[in-house]
């Protein structure tokens, strides 16, 4: 099933949880399309296998509100 921008649009989640590595649409395509549809309403949090400072800059700078690598822990 291909992510669609649309749908999120439609159903306003409280959240948009997204990988950045994804088949058809990447995490930051569908992050660019939510927000240049000029819905920044909902927080968006992309996730990578992708760890590292620069891999957080880069989500971030993307216009996420949050970047989290893989794997992650629940025990800070």
């Amino acid at each position: 099933m291909t992510p669609r921008p649309r749908a999120a649009r439609a159903r306003r989640p409280d959240l948009l949880l997204s990988d950045v590595m994804m088949p058809r649409l990447d995490g930051y395509e569908l992050l660019d399309a939510v927000r240049s549809a000029g819905d920044a309403g909902h927080p968006v949090i992309l996730l990578s296998a992708r760890a590292g400072e620069e891999a957080a800059i880069q989500g971030l700078s993307a216009g996420a509100d949050d970047y989290l690598p893989k794997p992650f822990s629940g025990e800070s």
